[in-house]
């Protein structure tokens, strides 16, 4: 009967172990984030931790807006969905694996701290280089020193030019608040005029005795390529690197020059800020595509074709307005047809017809003169449109559109957000493909 007793004691034993060995840590949820989030941990710790765990995230539009309602920081939702997901066999002891590391086609990792870009195979340092803070207004005229509004920018070109469109940026950084990091492609500001930095709203009648003889419509040369368009970036933790990221854009980058920057060293295009011309600051500037010379913003990319920036570059208030573009599964002779249209018709919110300066069909360039419509109210708004048309497939063609849009108040001529005046012409423009089947 002995050998019966340790045969028992022995199964026994068997079965105790065999929940520990088929055990695996506990997929995680978005619950866990939100209550990681709430706990006060900082962004870098949360994103590390989704890139140690198998996790089994709920990433439908609802849930995202729950993460973001319950105070879990764009980085961290970021991360979560380029998180690669729990295998549906994980939870036995087959599945369970150890932490991945990076395959060799990551490419090679840094010794030392900085920043880096992997153009291919190559690992180059980003150098920071110093953001100009270029001052638009200040009490008692333009004097250094003296504290005022202003934007920031880089000026001169970029000193590294990447080739490949999807870069992988490697940061290595101790106590890095990864959540702070910005990048964006960059536009070039030429101008601006006083009043854009009149967040003060300083009456019109003093403006002159307060800002030592200016006018609102002073045009201040500002000449700076300044952050345009957010550029979304998935950031993960490098297995085995403590203070090191892989920061990845979302897609493919447009040829052009990009920023990479931490919280406020450098604001996006529309953002004025107090500032002095004594401002420190730095961030990380370069090329991707083309060489540093040949770089413009919003590039039609078809030889011959004019850029926007090239068209608007000599209208007074266009460096305040950003263009936009969309591509339509229509043929190029349609969109032009419909294109003229917009301009022709009338409607009750556009009561005359835009008045054509440019309509050059072979470059693809239509350029209205500043119209003054007059609303059924009576009120009246100014629209100016610069567009460029490019066939990019036999039945694909690509709108690139700059609005300068204003509204009548008082004895003022107030911008519209370009958001507005943009898609004001792509609607009508829709309304007018649709008309034409």
């Amino acid at each position: 009967m002995r050998w019966v007793w340790l045969l028992l004691i022995t199964a026994f034993l068997l079965l105790a172990l065999l929940p520990a060995t088929g055990a695996t840590e506990q997929p995680l949820t978005n619950e866990d984030i939100i209550a990681l989030s709430k706990a006060g941990l900082s962004d870098s710790a949360i994103i590390v931790t989704i890139g140690r765990s198998r996790p089994q995230f709920e990433l439908s539009a609802s849930a995202l807006v729950k993460l973001k309602q319950a105070g879990v920081s764009n980085a961290v939702i970021e991360a979560m969905l380029g998180a690669r997901p729990a295998a549906p066999s994980e939870g036995g002891a087959s599945s369970r694996t150890a932490p991945s590391t990076p395959p060799a086609a990551a490419g090679p990792l840094p010794s030392a701290y900085g920043y880096y870009v992997l153009d291919g195979v190559e690992l180059q340092p980003l150098e920071p280089v110093p953001v100009v803070t270029r001052m638009g207004l200040q009490p008692g005229g333009l004097v250094p020193g003296n504290p005022g509004h202003g934007v920031d920018g880089f000026s001169g070109e970029p000193p590294i030019t990447i080739s490949t469109q999807m870069p992988s940026i490697i940061v290595y950084q101790q106590a890095l608040d990864v959540g702070a990091l910005r990048m964006s492609m960059l536009e070039f500001t030429r101008t601006m005029h006083a009043y854009q930095f009149n967040v003060l709203g300083t009456d019109r009648q003093f403006f002159s005795t307060v800002y030592g003889g200016m006018t609102p419509e002073t045009e201040i040369a500002v000449n700076l390529w300044r952050p345009k368009d957010a550029t979304r970036i998935r950031v993960e933790p490098v297995e085995g690197k403590p203070g090191m990221f892989r920061l990845s854009p979302g897609s493919p980058l447009a040829s052009g020059r990009y920023a990479l920057w931490l919280g406020s060293a450098l604001h996006p295009i529309g953002t004025v800020f107090a500032a002095t011309s004594e401002r420190r600051a730095s961030a990380y500037y370069f090329g991707v595509g083309a060489s540093p010379s040949s770089i413009t913003s919003q590039s039609t990319g078809a030889p011959g074709r004019p850029d926007i920036v090239a068209l608007t570059r000599n209208i007074p208030g266009s460096d305040y307005f950003q263009s936009q573009e969309r591509t339509f599964s229509v043929g190029f002779d349609k969109v032009w047809a419909a294109a003229e249209q917009v301009f022709a018709r009338t409607s009750l919110l556009k009561r005359q017809a835009d008045k054509v300066m440019t309509a050059d069909k072979d470059k693809g360039v239509l350029i209205t003169a500043p119209t003054v419509h007059s609303r059924l109210l009576g009120e009246s708004f100014k629209r100016q449109f610069l567009v460029v048309i490019e066939p990019v497939g036999e039945n694909a063609t690509k709108v690139t559109v700059k609005g300068l849009c204003y509204d009548r108040r008082e004895a003022e001529w107030v911008p519209w957000d370009s958001t507005q005046c943009n898609r004001m012409f792509f609607q009508e423009l829709e309304t007018g493909l649709k008309r034409e089947g």
